[in-house]
């Protein structure tokens, strides 16, 4: 058997973090599944070219696929089979982050602080579960034990490691096998049965039921270990020292023949230790939501509705915690949003985007933050868009090389340049290109006119009516007031050839604009000082006001007038205002 000692760097397309363990025959890594981003544990069985006659590859496979279609909340859920560069096999699982029962026993043993009767029996009634369902779809575990129960942080039990040691071999580990499997009896359900009662067992009395290295406590013997009771001077009722006998009956004929036939009969009663528990510990809420910190408070709760999902008291208690801290995910969504806007306003629309994208996340019903994320993404669009005018624009200025410019190559990048510049105000490149361009531009434009002019028709007018049209472009998408400044200046200069209803409407335009942009400053800040000040009703009637003087810009105060007119309903609604 060769062992490759060195960890690989990957397996597939995996990318190994970590060597989780080690067994007979494989090792478990932690890796990373880049393709969706999360973790998985790969279990690598061991190079081997025989094993007894088995073919473990073979072997492997067929476990694989049939692990691989069991779906339940008890056992570790399979994600793929393959085989590696080495010709390998392998095996992808979900990655669980938590406490093998092994360890647990360990803790309990080592400290002598025992485990609460009800949680024992609820973790087992799990383990029962889950093997009973995948015994239900004619899969074989074949090596039980502590160190393959995994307890997850919300006190879920799964079983691990089905599957991945070759059939036909006698497999196990010895502690808790089952007496017939040393004598070479193929594994099967009664074998699993009696490999559950071992872990039972241990996990009842906090110490093994047999030592195969011991012959006097070995299974091969016919070593037979001390009730439970004897073992914890008579601390469990009756009926449980029965059911975990009748689990690790060393005749197969005597022996429970499944899991869900002795634990059927027998549930009543543990629903019975598990809800009287639960009360007992529903008497702590109190003094644990006053005095102990929020984490233990909701583990409490929790513990007690796996124990008794109908317990009323931790139930009210589960809601008021959901209730409470949904106010404060809507209250850090409204801080978020207020944070954004600050940003947004200074047009740092990447980290406004961010804050607009975590005020969705910590409040999904807040239509103030989806807009607001709407607005930012938008901003960002025209950004990307504006970018990609001017890379268009410096592609043109490159294939044209040293030959001398022609109207049309002009006309053409300077359109692409006002249409970058409008896009993104802020765009320096924009601005930059703009004023090497532009007296070029000018130049060739005027010539360009008297030329049209000096042929009589329509060309004249025609040139003047393209001016309007890009200060229209400039004035409808205008953002600063250089941008208004920009379009009035157009409007002017064609004017002064041709004046038109048209022109004179656009020119109206552009200053009512500017105008408004700067009332809009003026009354964002001067509602921000009243709302600062504690006077929320007068800074909503600031942004009305300038809503009523400026209707068709109102657009530019609306996202701060609703923000504000939520906090001002939502204070309304708390007692006592």
């Amino acid at each position: 058997m060769a062992i490759d000692n060195v960890t690989p760097k990957t397996i597939g397309h995996y990318q190994i973090a970590d060597v989780l363990g080690k067994g007979a025959f494989g090792v478990v890594y932690k890796a990373l599944d880049p393709t969706l981003g999360r973790h998985v544990a790969i279990k690598k069985l061991l190079r081997q070219q025989s094993l007894e006659g088995v073919d473990t590859q073979k072997t492997f496979a067929k476990e694989a696929q049939d692990t691989a279609g069991l779906t339940h909340k008890n056992i570790v859920t399979v994600y793929g089979f393959g085989t590696d560069t080495d010709q390998a096999a392998y095996l992808v699982m979900e990655y669980l982050q938590g406490t093998t029962l092994a360890q647990v026993i360990e803790r309990m043993a080592k400290t002598g602080r025992d485990m609460p009767l009800a949680e024992k029996l609820e973790i087992m009634e799990q383990v029962a579960e889950g093997l009973q369902y995948a015994h239900s779809k004619g899969i074989i575990h074949r090596d039980i034990k502590p160190a393959n129960i995994i307890l997850l942080s919300d006190g879920t039990a799964k079983v691990l490691d089905f599957g991945v040691a070759p059939e036909g071999y006698a497999v196990g580990t010895p502690d808790y096998m089952a007496p017939e499997q040393f004598t070479g009896h193929e594994s099967d359900i009664q074998t699993d049965v009696f490999s559950y009662g071992t872990v039972f067992y241990e996990l009842l009395t906090a110490r093994r039921a047999f030592d195969p290295a011991v012959p006097s406590k070995s299974q091969k013997t016919g070593y037979q270990p001390p009730a439970i009771n004897s073992v914890v001077d008579g601390k469990f009722p009756d009926w449980l020292g029965e059911v975990v006998a009748k689990l690790m009956a060393r005749q197969r004929r005597e022996r429970a023949e499944s899991l869900e036939q002795i634990l059927l009969p027998i549930r009543p009663r543990l629903t019975r230790i598990k809800s009287e528990h639960a009360a007992e510990l529903e008497k702590n809420l109190t003094t644990h939501k006053v005095k102990g910190n929020r984490t233990d408070y909701e583990q409490l709760i929790n513990t007690i509705l796996r124990l008794d999902p109908l317990n009323r008291a931790a139930s009210f208690a589960r809601g008021g915690e959901r209730a409470e801290q949904a106010e404060k995910e809507r209250e850090r969504a409204r801080t978020l949003l207020e944070q954004g806007e600050t940003l947004y306003g200074r047009g740092d629309f990447d980290r406004a985007f961010q804050m607009f994208q975590d005020a969705v996340d910590a409040d999904p019903e807040s239509t103030s933050a989806a807009d607001a994320k709407r607005r930012a993404y938008a901003k960002l669009e025209d950004r990307r868009s504006s970018n990609q005018l001017l890379d268009e624009v410096l592609a043109d200025i490159v294939d044209i090389g040293s030959r001398p410019l022609v109207w049309f190559q002009l006309s053409n990048v300077m359109n692409k340049i006002n249409r970058a510049a409008s896009l993104d105000p802020r765009n320096q490149d924009a601005a930059e290109l703009r004023a090497c361009v532009l007296p070029e531009y000018e130049r060739m434009w005027k010539k360009k006119y008297e030329d049209a002019e000096a042929s009589g028709g329509d060309a004249a007018s025609q040139m003047w009516e393209v001016e309007i049209d890009r200060a229209f472009l400039i004035r409808r998408r205008a953002n600063t007031s250089e941008d208004f400044d920009t379009a009035a200046h157009l409007l002017r200069r064609a004017m002064a050839q041709k004046t038109t209803d048209r022109a004179v409407a656009e020119l109206a335009a552009a200053l009512a604009g500017k105008k408004a942009l700067q009332a809009s400053i003026v009354a964002l800040y001067a509602a921000e000082q009243r709302h600062q000040n504690g006077d929320l009703e007068g800074a909503i009637q600031t942004l009305y006001a300038y809503t009523g003087e400026f209707p068709r810009y109102a657009t530019r105060v609306q996202p701060a007038l609703r923000q504000m007119e939520t906090e001002l309903e939502a204070k309304k609604s708390r007692p006592g205002l």
